[in-house]
């Protein structure tokens, strides 16, 4: 092996950790972006996901209000109608 050749691979194996650690800050620069749009493309579907469910809930009570409103007092359904009546504690003792 002649002597250019010998200071040309001295060289590169000098260079080399230093092309290495180059190689990894710009992967790492990557991974960093992938995950940052990664994360901004699940914010998003968890946003419209969260705003379709307030949209059904909210239909839903107004439908339910609109219901209960338009029924007559007498006719909403209360405890007396099934025969519901509170009989004391089951485990409950007199005190005297």
């Amino acid at each position: 092996m002649s002597k250019p050749d010998r200071i040309e691979i001295s060289a590169r194996l000098r260079r080399m950790p230093i092309d290495f650690l180059l190689a990894l800050i710009n992967a790492t620069a990557i991974l960093v972006i992938v995950a940052a749009i990664l994360t901004l493309v699940v914010l998003m579907r968890i946003d419209n996901l969260a705003e379709r469910v307030v949209t059904t809930m909210t239909e839903a009570v107004l439908t339910d209000e609109a219901i209960a409103t338009t029924r007559p007092r007498r006719h909403r359904h209360t405890d007396e109608d099934e025969g519901l009546r509170f009989q004391g504690w089951p485990n409950a003792t007199a005190h005297s």
